[in-house]
């Protein structure tokens, strides 16, 4: 355990905050609490491994898009993140990480072969979608980074 947290935390000083996170709940054997705040029960990101894959959570979505696009406070942890994701293999952003909305099928997913498949968590999937072919993907060597702002979610639910 201690392995992930440091090969995903190597040579990172500081994570500025992204938008009001919200709180992860960690569970199974195979996944960990990675970054905290100030209150340890407050996880900000998560990890796990499943079947061959693994998966990065945040608990806020912003912070997928400030991965990219502030490089000079995030590029130490966003490269450490893909290693981690990937097993260190190399990574193009451009082609080699996609967006979960760009898929339409599981045909689609396993003819394009992302390394990365990147879920904005406030993108509307399909359950079904998850449940029976993400869920593949990631037990067959996939991986996934998810954003999502679970006390978000909750007020989405409200109509």
């Amino acid at each position: 355990m201690e392995k992930v947290i440091n090969s995903i935390l190597n040579e990172v000083k500081y994570v500025p905050k992204c938008g009001a996170p919200g709180n992860l709940v960690v569970f199974g054997p195979n996944a960990l609490p990675i970054l905290t705040g100030s209150d340890c029960s407050s996880v900000i990101f998560a990890a796990a491994e499943y079947g061959k894959g693994r998966v990065f959570v945040t608990s806020h979505e912003l912070y997928l898009t400030n991965f990219t696009k502030f490089p000079k406070e995030f590029s130490n942890l966003w490269q450490n993140i893909k290693n981690w994701l990937t097993k260190d293999q190399i990574i193009d952003d451009e082609n080699d990480i996609k967006n979960i909305e760009d898929f339409t099928s599981s045909s689609e997913l396993i003819k394009s072969a992302p390394k990365i498949v990147k879920w904005n968590g406030s993108a509307h999937i399909n359950e079904i979608f998850v449940d029976q072919f993400l869920k593949k993907y990631v037990q067959n060597g996939g991986s996934v980074l998810c954003g999502l702002c679970p006390w978000g979610q909750d007020l989405n639910a409200i109509d």
